[in-house]
């Protein structure tokens, strides 16, 4: 069964918003070259709050998000990425299970 994780944050006001995302980028180019069982990476910003952000990753298995953890794309992207957001309680990151997903034409971004 696939599994999805929902994170959810916040970057600082000082952030290097642009640094942040060319390293969302570096990771995804690596799920692209690295890892076939990532089905999805979808990077979202909050239109009414530029600061609040999400990223849902949709991998093949638990077995593959526990090994994409301890990847070395996962180890670079944390080093350049964490150093711009808040780490509180804020900050989500759970895993899920799909109970309905129906798309017709999601178009690649």
């Amino acid at each position: 069964m696939s599994v999805t994780v929902v994170n959810e944050w916040w970057f600082r006001k000082d952030a290097n918003i642009e640094e942040a995302k060319e390293a969302a980028l570096e990771l995804v180019e690596y799920f692209n070259q690295h890892d076939p069982s990532v089905q999805l990476s979808l990077w979202i910003e909050d239109r009414e709050d530029p600061l609040h952000h999400f990223h849902i990753t949709v991998l093949d298995d638990r077995e593959s998000l526990m090994r994409l953890r301890e990847s070395d794309g996962i180890r670079r992207f944390i080093e350049k990425f964490w150093p711009h957001i808040i780490r509180d309680e804020t900050y989500k990151s759970p895993s899920c299970d799909v109970w309905l997903c129906k798309v017709n034409n999601l178009q690649e971004v």
